[in-house]
């Protein structure tokens, strides 16, 4: 008997074939994860052999998440050691000192994707102390910076204290900038991690957020229609920061595909809807909700969520391997199955390839983003494929556009 499939398929057999082939699981080692050895006892006896191989089994698959995790802590020093020496490169090739004020904040801003940057000088020569980084010094400012450690291990912890104060609303006038953060009793306000940056909110910002809203009587929004329901590991991606809202929206993967809308409330915004205070023509959907019941049953039943963590941590560990020094390419974030490669130049192109070349389907955000949003029901194999078909599109990318 050389082959299974040279006899009926039979218990028999099966370990005939096994018999003759002692080789077998040596070609097929993966399938070893998956066998579960029974004792000859009976169901309710342990075997003590089994037992082993299970620990053995979860002690692999932590060493396994190590790992990732000093690759990715390995990947993110590197790309950090590379904006330092881009940014330092960048103040070398300044050729007049006048300049340098100009290209340190411009440089910073571009290099490490900071939304603000403002540079202010106190105690210059008379011939400097005219210009704009010497003008508008606040002694709140003043009073920070002296603060400030040497490493800047205290820096969160002196923003947090300063959020409490006016300090904020100085060092927005000093830094020469018009719009302040104005919130009244009357003024709704919403907070809103956009996904199209990819970019993580600091803990910190976030809860002085949600104690502005408090003490000023204020509703906490949340826009979770695209982060919501396990995209980014846990159900809600507000709670990776332990944020509490008063109103959360959901859409999009809370049915599967199914068009369906949500707006849940709770704290100070519970009840604030009765029946028949909001209509809507699209509201109340039974096919819509009975398949959004559904799909929760199914993600909980699964543990997707938790499923989506897993795989974005593997996403994100091998993107960063494999395109690790690729010299186009400006970062690699992502949280959960929410993932994004922005890249050091325009990139809208890639949409159309990635279909016609690789058979993906991508966006590009902020003209210079890949955003990656892969299903939740993906296997490692999958997973894996997409890193594999992204990371062949931008070397080609790459490739191509420094041949133009």
């Amino acid at each position: 008997m050389n082959s299974l499939t040279d006899t009926a398929m039979t218990e028999e057999s099966i370990a005939d074939y096994l018999q003759e082939n002692p080789d077998f699981f040596e070609r097929h080692a993966e399938m070893l994860t998956g066998v579960r050895l029974i004792s000859g006892h009976g169901p309710r006896a342990v075997s003590l052999q089994e037992r082993q191989a299970e620990m053995l089994r979860e002690k692999i698959k932590g060493l396994e998440h190590r790992i990732m995790d000093m690759m990715r802590h390995g990947s993110e020093n590197a790309a950090i050691a590379s904006k330092i020496h881009q940014w330092t490169h960048a103040l070398v090739k300044v050729q007049d000192l006048r300049e340098l004020p100009h290209a340190l904040t411009a440089s910073l801003q571009h290099t490490f994707d900071v939304p603000q940057v403002a540079l202010r000088l106190w105690n210059v020569a008379g011939a400097h102390s005219g210009t704009v980084y010497t003008m508008g010094v606040s002694d709140d400012a003043k009073a920070f910076a002296k603060a400030l450690k040497s490493d800047g291990s205290n820096f969160t912890a002196l923003c947090s204290a300063y959020a409490s104060s006016d300090f904020y609303k100085k060092a927005y006038k000093a830094a020469g900038y018009s719009t302040q953060l104005d919130v009244t009793k009357t003024t709704l306000k919403n907070v809103v991690a956009t996904p199209a940056s990819l970019l993580a909110l600091d803990p910190d910002y976030v809860q002085a957020v949600r104690k502005l809203c408090d003490e000023k009587d204020l509703v906490l929004i949340v826009d979770e229609v695209q982060t919501g329901v396990g995209r980014t590991g846990t159900f809600l991606c507000c709670e990776h920061y332990n944020l509490k809202p008063d109103i959360v929206t959901l859409a999009k993967g809370l049915a599967g595909g199914v068009p369906i809308g949500a707006c849940v409330t709770a704290g100070k915004a519970k009840g604030l809807f009765g029946p028949g205070n909001h209509g809507s023509t699209f509201g109340g959907n039974p096919l819509a909700c009975r398949v959004a019941c559904t799909v929760l049953g199914i993600m909980e039943r699964d543990g997707m969520a938790q499923r989506a963590a897993l795989l974005g941590e593997r996403l994100l560990a091998g993107l960063r391997l494999a395109l690790a020094g690729h010299p186009g390419v400006q970062a690699i974030r992502g949280l959960g199955l929410m993932a994004g490669i922005e890249l050091k130049r325009n990139c809208q192109e890639l949409v159309g390839r990635a279909l016609a070349e690789q058979r993906l389907l991508i966006t590009v955000t902020r003209e210079r983003t890949i955003r990656l949003l892969p299903p939740l029901i993906c296997d490692e194999a999958q997973i894996d494929d997409i890193v594999a078909r992204v990371a062949s599109l931008c070397r080609d990318s790459g490739a191509s556009h420094q041949a133009v």
